[in-house]
């Protein structure tokens, strides 16, 4: 995959996406991740999620808290699944902002559900606090 910098469309992107999440390829998924498919979707939605995602990936819930602030109209560019990414990258004061939000604790993400990715993932407090915040363990 290093040699090869580009992949031959979308279909191949997210079928290497998929397998590589299933088996709990992590450094694959994280590679995958960085080619950011997502900038060609669009002009006006690439940078936008752009945005989104970057500030996603930094990690700082009062940064990204500010940008939303700043950009109230970018709320419905937010991944549905923006949890389960998040949790990808164990960030937990993102994880709170979204729940703050309404998200769904169950939406799945590359590596199925928050609590799942969690547990695959070693982050403990994160699995700790969906499983305090009701997400359904036998998922």
């Amino acid at each position: 995959m290093e040699k090869s910098k580009k992949l031959l469309g979308k279909e191949d992107y997210e079928t290497a996406f998929d397998t590589a999440a299933l088996v709990g390829f992590v450094k694959v998924v994280n590679r995958l991740q960085s080619l950011r498919p997502w900038e060609k979707i669009n002009e006006v939605t690439s940078k936008i999620q752009k945005s989104i995602f970057q500030a996603m990936e930094g990690g700082d819930g009062e940064i990204f808290r500010q940008f939303l602030h700043q950009n109230a109209s970018v709320r419905d560019f937010i991944p549905n699944n923006a949890i389960a990414l998040v949790t990808v990258v164990n960030h937990m004061g993102l994880v709170e902002y979204f729940l703050s939000l309404g998200f769904d604790i169950e939406t799945e993400g590359p590596f199925g559900s928050p609590l799942r990715a969690a547990s695959l993932l070693r982050h403990r407090s994160l699995a700790l606090l969906f499983v305090e915040k009701g997400a359904n363990i036998d998922a």
